[in-house]
């Protein structure tokens, strides 16, 4: 009988080149976090001195209707629209994250469809829990927007809706018998 302790860190995954050489990633996953992170930050420290770096980004507003869901941060951006700024932050994102999949040594293939597929779940998550009958909470976003009722779980609401996507995806269709 074997037993296994847990160290309390996951075990890194390791790659074998033709040799049999195992090598491992140059980089951990937490430094290229914080890398990044600490990128998107310095960039948008730029509005400081009004250079505005990330204005093009997507954000998602209440809505009743869909067409206004989506926008830019900053006015000087808002040519883009609002579909053309998620389309502009899913490519930014996929660039991004694909660097650090490379830096990774993640199969670079999987990762963009699989990031793919989660961003456009998640994002369709948000703008559904952005709905003004799901999100509304002041008396002022429901006479706003004309509706009577909300279900006031604000914005955050959108969390549900990826929960129960997350449970759709992860369900298996039985197999024919």
């Amino acid at each position: 009988m074997t037993t296994t302790t847990w160290t309390g860190r996951a075990p890194k995954e390791t790659l074998k080149r033709a040799d049999n050489v195992e090598t491992a990633p140059r980089i951990s996953e937490d430094w290229l976090s914080l890398i990044i992170g600490l990128s998107i930050f310095v960039l948008s420290l730029a509005a400081i001195v009004k250079i505005d770096l990330l204005g093009w980004v997507v954000i998602t507003s209440l809505w009743v209707d869909v067409g206004r869901a989506l926008g830019t941060v900053s006015k000087f951006y808002a040519s883009l629209g609002g579909f053309g700024a998620l389309v502009a932050t899913y490519v930014a994102l996929l660039v991004v994250l694909s660097v650090a999949a490379v830096a990774l040594k993640t199969d670079i293939k999987k990762f963009a469809l699989a990031f793919t597929a989660v961003f456009w779940i998640a994002y369709a998550s948000w703008i559904a829990g952005n709905f003004a009958n799901f999100a509304a909470v002041a008396p002022a976003d429901l006479q706003k927007f004309g509706i009577s009722w909300s279900l006031q779980l604000t914005n955050e609401g959108a969390y549900i809706f990826a929960l129960v996507a997350g449970l759709f995806a992860g369900v298996k269709p039985p197999l024919a018998s």
